[in-house]
């Protein structure tokens, strides 16, 4: 039989080693926690050794169904390597072709990191093309730059760089005036240091207008150290790494492929392809130059990323060369597919593309197909699928028509006019009934935006009568490319019009007379030959869902005889 002492001893030994127990468990919640806190990304902590080259570190992680992802952070350098200046000569962009293309993008200087400039570049061709929201500063009427020379340059005490405001807020430029992105997060070029907005215990600025807010471009609680940026693909899986699969392996919150993807949704568009994938160079499959020519030709630059710099893909020359902006000039570059740029060899692709509307809009390339498109008046080809185009008619207008009605949107049409008449006019044509002619063949109503070869534009009103009011009346303007490529915006939103001429905005005005219809263009031409060609034409919804035909109200109010003195 025990005794009370032998009793109170055990008692004593069991609550030891509860108390060891507890503590065990204790210190294994602190490790357990601070794993969490030291990776806010959620990426796997078994990660393999890192290998580490001059602009990258690549570090591999193994899940749990064998597979891998590989983690790359490029801090690409500020400056182009010495010792490349013959492979980085500017090139001559070839007349485009069934064996070239080019698209008109941006091109931005090194700021904050090579990624979110490349990222800034990409969103700016879109805010150029249709996609308005991506930019909605006060420079040039609220459209993003062809360069960034307009908002001068800013020094940390080391380096002296550019502003790009769509690529890295800062306060005092574009507007703002409080903390943006450079004053949270930078510190100088390299910098391991924690962030301005840490060390010094200030409250993060909101993000919103900076898409290297999302890329997390700069930012140390990422582990990206100033000019850096992180991205995951496949170890040797040659498909793309999904923006789902990063949401199902914990690494969204660091990739900068999934911090595009919020950008755009941040800025009210719907985001369809969105993945990154190794280059065919790097694994047998991978992403090849023929998918490169496929994104080019659907009108969507390229994001690619070398060992060690990320530069944007603009357009392409068979058989394998990428042209290309390197975020250090505002040139025009060339490398073969697969091969190497600036002594640093490609690597992978990150593809995140809006989609064309929210509700029913298009993105017309015209390179082979005019789906949704149908001539009004005159006879229109895809001529050597490449353009939209037509012989006109003599004395009338030759218009199209896209197949839907549409109330608020952004429409972009790229167009160019031959032939002797410089005074004929081309248009764009919005909120129209096209089953309606004037005698002209004007459609009847509707409002049509025009410019011709002398270098004028106007913008006229048409009432379901025929009559013609001039909202703006025939106008010289610097911005018109005369016999050459030309690019004109209509920014519809209700009783708001605004007119673009290469993305210079022109004239804006209110009218309330048409609040629905189709879209189209065309133009006219006198008894000499002349033709239209239109490289692409695109529209975006801004909030308000496709309409079927016959909801177009199609009424305009009956306006004077007289009206009609110059006709559009």
């Amino acid at each position: 039989m025990q005794t009370k002492n032998q009793v109170l001893s055990r008692h004593k030994k069991q609550l030891r080693t509860m108390q060891i127990v507890i503590s065990m468990a204790f210190v294994t919640l602190l490790f357990l926690l601070a794993a969490v806190f030291a990776n806010p990304a959620g990426v796997l902590a078994q990660g393999g050794p890192k290998t580490e080259t001059k602009y990258m570190t690549v570090r591999t992680f193994p899940l749990e169904n064998g597979k891998s992802i590989d983690e790359v952070i490029i801090h690409g350098p500020s400056k182009p390597p010495a010792g490349y200046e013959a492979e980085r000569a500017s090139v001559i962009i070839p007349n485009p072709s069934a064996a070239a293309k080019t698209l008109t993008v941006p091109a931005y200087n090194w700021v904050f990191g090579c990624s979110a400039v490349s990222g800034s570049m990409i969103a700016a061709y879109y805010d150029r093309t249709g996609y308005p929201n991506m930019y909605t500063g006060p420079t040039d009427g609220g459209v993003m730059p062809l360069d960034n020379s307009v908002w001068g340059t800013w020094s940390d005490g080391v380096d002296t760089y550019p502003n790009i405001p769509l690529a890295a807020s800062r306060n005092g430029v574009d507007g703002r005036y409080t903390r943006g992105s450079i004053d949270d997060y930078w510190v100088r070029y390299e910098s391991a240091a924690k962030d301005p907005f840490i060390a010094k215990g200030w409250v993060e600025h909101a993000w919103g207008d900076a898409i290297g807010d999302y890329m997390k471009t700069s930012q140390s609680k990422y582990n990206n150290r100033d000019g850096s940026t992180s991205f995951y693909t496949w170890t040797s899986d040659p498909g793309p790494l999904t923006c789902a699969d990063m949401v199902v392996n914990k690494i969204h919150t660091r990739d900068g492929t999934y911090g595009r993807k919020l950008f755009y949704e941040a800025r009210g568009y719907t985001v369809t392809d969105c993945y990154s994938r190794k280059t065919s160079n790097t694994i047998a499959g991978g992403f090849s130059f023929a998918n490169y020519k496929a994104q080019i030709d659907a009108g969507r630059p390229v994001m690619i990323n070398l060992a060690g710099h990320t530069v944007v893909g603009v357009g392409y020359n068979d058989p394998n060369t990428v042209y290309l902006h390197d975020t250090w000039d505002y040139s025009t570059h060339s490398m073969k597919w697969g091969g190497s740029y600036a002594g640093m060899q490609m690597q992978s692709v990150s593809i995140v593309n809006p989609a064309s509307s929210s509700g029913g809009g298009f993105n017309s390339q015209f390179n082979g197909s005019a789906a949704g498109w149908a001539g009004v008046k005159g006879a229109w080809t895809n001529y050597a699928s490449m353009y939209y185009r037509s012989a006109g008619l003599a004395n009338k207008v030759a218009s199209a028509k896209h197949a839907n009605n549409y109330k608020n949107f952004a429409y972009v049409v790229r167009m160019k006019r031959s032939g002797a008449c410089v005074s004929c006019a081309n248009h764009i044509v919005i909120r129209g009934k096209p089953a309606s002619l004037a005698l002209d063949f004007n459609w009847q109503p509707s409002y049509v935006f025009q410019y011709n070869n002398k270098g004028q534009f106007s913008v006229w009103k048409i009432s379901s009568a025929g009559g013609k009011t001039a909202l703006k009346a025939w106008t010289s303007s610097a911005h018109i490319v005369k016999n050459g490529w030309n690019t004109l915006k209509v920014i519809a939103n209700g009783a708001s019009l605004k007119f673009y001429i290469n993305n210079k905005l022109v004239w804006s005005g209110s009218d309330l007379t048409l609040t629905t219809g189709q879209v189209g263009f065309g133009f006219r031409r006198d008894g000499r030959a002349g033709s239209l060609d239109v490289d692409w034409a695109r529209l975006s919804m801004l909030g308000a869902e496709a309409l079927p035909f016959d909801e177009a109200d199609g009424q305009g109010m009956e306006l004077p005889a007289d009206a009609a003195d110059a006709t559009p």
